[in-house]
């Protein structure tokens, strides 16, 4: 099986979390298809840094076609006092942004940003959550040509979409291009992996790739991330996939690109 791409995530490439590392951009270019950068923090950028930011973009062969980490915790998404002013403010920032990239889909992963809000049901979360992508998000992201990837999380992390049948039940209530993102990290230790991943298949259209602790995939692979990756096989995915993960060095790199491939049969 052949991924059609191969990408790495940079908000977790070192231990300055959430940074864009475009000093790296060159060196994960000769081993990476593309590189996903994180939303929030593209957003935050004053106007020098974000010209500094598309110079180098354009200077490295990766492209740039998703990005990740798409809100931050400001945005607490299913709260009655959430400030939509700010939030359309931020789309409006962050948008155009993806456009100069050539950024195509935004993961909404975010945790606390979509966490339920005090006695909320997570029928409540599904009706606020998908109204307000439907009424305010998506309509901006479709005027950009972006779409949005739901990524489930581990509890951990929220208490909202905890597996792809979840994350399946909002993008089906949702008007608009969403699909779903299949994560090693809070998926593969899922009892029953193989038919959550069968039964989502047609909803999967991005991948991200680590061990427990953001530790990077290498020889030999976890017993979960194997079965995850057999999973993954076995309903014939052959789109993009990145690795979320610790990886400075560029030996770790190549080690994981190679065990995750020999795993895929690619």
């Amino acid at each position: 099986m052949a991924l059609s791409q191969w990408g790495v995530c940079t908000n977790f490439l070192g231990n300055d979390a959430y940074s864009l590392h475009t000093d790296a951009f060159s060196a994960l270019a000769e081993r990476f298809s593309y590189i996903e950068l994180p939303a929030m923090t593209v957003a935050e950028l004053g106007k020098t840094e974000f010209s500094a930011l598309t110079a180098a973009a354009a200077a490295c062969s990766a492209g740039f076609p998703v990005m990740t980490n798409f809100f931050s915790a400001q945005f607490p998404l299913l709260s009655p006092g959430l400030d939509r002013g700010a939030l359309t403010a931020y789309l409006e920032r962050l948008l155009p942004r993806c456009e100069a990239l050539g950024c195509k889909a935004l993961v909404l992963g975010s945790g606390k940003a979509r966490s339920l809000q005090s006695g909320q049901s997570r029928e409540d979360g599904y009706r606020v959550l998908a109204q307000l992508l439907n009424k305010t998000v998506l309509p901006l992201c479709q005027k950009y040509g972006v779409s949005i990837i739901i990524e489930p999380l581990n509890p951990k992390l929220t208490d909202f979409m905890l597996d792809l049948w979840e994350g399946r039940e909002l993008a089906r209530r949702c008007e608009g291009e969403v699909s779903l993102l299949a994560d090693s990290l809070h998926l593969m230790s899922h009892p029953e992996i193989e038919r959550e991943l069968e039964e989502n298949r047609q909803w999967i259209t991005h991948v991200h790739l680590s061990e427990a602790d953001r530790a990077a995939p290498g020889k030999p692979l976890s017993p979960q991330m194997a079965r995850f990756l057999n999973a993954l096989r076995a309903v014939g995915y052959e789109g993009p996939a990145s690795f979320e993960c610790h990886m400075e060095d560029p030996s770790v790199m190549e080690a994981a690109r190679e065990a995750v491939a020999e795993a895929l049969g690619a």
